[in-house]
């Protein structure tokens, strides 16, 4: 049967009706090109007891400044649920670092300390979310989103001087990657004007390798392996104007204690602990509904 045009006009305004005040638009993307500063470090005990020493040998890595941009997509495909899927990729531009060993329990009797540079690297962010949509009152709407999390970070030790040989290279890649909730509740104060607050909680599992270009005792490109359980958190602010608003957002992920295995290049394998790994991101962003 054909359908004339004005039953298209009606059956395209129920529908509309039909949707949350938010969701007329049943796809909406967003590009969000930000600027981020990060701090991440991680230790290794002596053994896989968590002794001699304690503290074998620590990473530090500081003010990680990264540049990228973000792609959001917002789908809602019934009514007042909806999928959001990001990817996201930024590229370090600065940073530093530090590496430095230890004789002796509770990070006494440096046996190795170094510096260096770590300006290159990046990341890359995969989330994927189910949600549903509740609308409060006419200016309000909470939105609950359980998902999936895949966050690949890339970390470089480079030559920070004269001092440091010309060839190092070392990388250490980590990842996050598990489950993740959101919570985030837009208030609209006019028409354009609105503020979105919104929470997220995460529980991953965290794996990373290294390659210690330099260290002849390792093998190589695969010198060492972290595994451990992790957990995050990251609130954040949406201050939003018509089609564009300001994001800003902290983070902080942290392992407990995993375990680490040394590929030695005599042969074989070493086990150690990992006493853990933590990281923190402060994030500011430029949204735009692109369409």
């Amino acid at each position: 049967m054909e359908m004339k045009p004005g039953w298209l006009m009606a059956a395209a305004l129920v529908w509309a009706f039909e949707l949350p005040v938010q969701a007329q638009h049943r796809l909406q993307v967003t590009v969000t090109p930000g600027y981020s500063t990060e701090n991440f470090h991680w230790s290794i005990a002596g053994n896989s007891a968590g002794l001699q020493p304690n503290v074998y040998s620590e990473l530090i890595w500081r003010k990680i400044q990264r540049i990228g941009v973000g792609v959001t997509g917002s789908w809602y495909f019934h009514k007042n649920f909806l999928l959001h899927i990001r990817f996201a990729k930024n590229y370090t531009i600065a940073g530093k670092a530090t590496d430095t060993d230890y004789r002796e329990d509770n990070r006494k009797s440096p046996s190795y300390n170094g510096s260096f540079n770590s300006g290159k690297g990046g990341s890359t962010l995969l989330e994927a979310a189910p949600g549903y949509a509740i609308d409060i009152g006419k200016t309000g709407r909470l939105t609950l989103c359980p998902g999936y999390t895949f966050n690949r970070q890339a970390f470089y030790l480079l030559p920070a001087d004269a001092f440091t040989p010309a060839g190092l290279k070392s990388t250490y890649t980590a990842i996050w990657k598990g489950l993740m909730f959101s919570t985030s509740f837009r208030k609209n104060f006019t028409d354009k004007i609105y503020m979105e607050p919104a929470f997220r909680y995460y529980q991953v599992k965290y794996n990373a390798a290294a390659n210690w270009n330099l260290i002849p005792q390792f093998r190589h490109p695969l010198s060492f392996v972290h595994t451990a359980n992790a957990f995050g958190v990251a609130p954040s602010l949406k201050l939003g104007y018509s089609r564009v608003y300001l994001h800003l957002q902290y983070s902080y992920l942290a392992t407990g204690r995993g375990t680490g295995h040394l590929y030695l290049a005599a042969g074989g394998d070493q086990v150690t602990q990992l006493n853990g790994a933590a990281q923190s991101t402060l994030r500011l962003a430029i949204g735009v509904i692109a369409w």
